[in-house]
């Protein structure tokens, strides 16, 4: 698939970018190059590998999820306004 300098103009007016000549053939070679590499990777057997989500092979470490003591009422200190142990905050809809 070729890319067009009339699709590049196109693109590029809906981009609302303003190219010169001299930018849309460049650009033009530049994604000419892209396609055709694209094309040739598709062209390769991937059949028996597995899909990856990241290129390392490594697990993600977790932490153990475990509570921790809460400033409680002590947040409410600097607080406008409050009720029991939330912060009324002003309506904004």
């Amino acid at each position: 698939m070729k890319i067009s300098s009339n699709r590049i103009t196109k693109l590029s007016k809906l981009a609302k970018l303003s190219l010169s000549l001299k930018e849309v053939e460049q650009l033009k070679y530049d994604l000419d190059n892209i396609i055709s590499y694209i094309n040739m990777l598709s062209k390769v057997n991937v059949e028996n590998i597995e899909p990856m989500t990241h290129i390392f092979f490594t697990q993600l470490s977790s932490r153990v999820d475990k509570t921790e003591k809460v400033l409680g009422n002590k947040c409410l200190i600097n607080c406008r306004f409050s009720n029991d142990n939330f912060i009324i905050v002003p309506k904004i809809i």
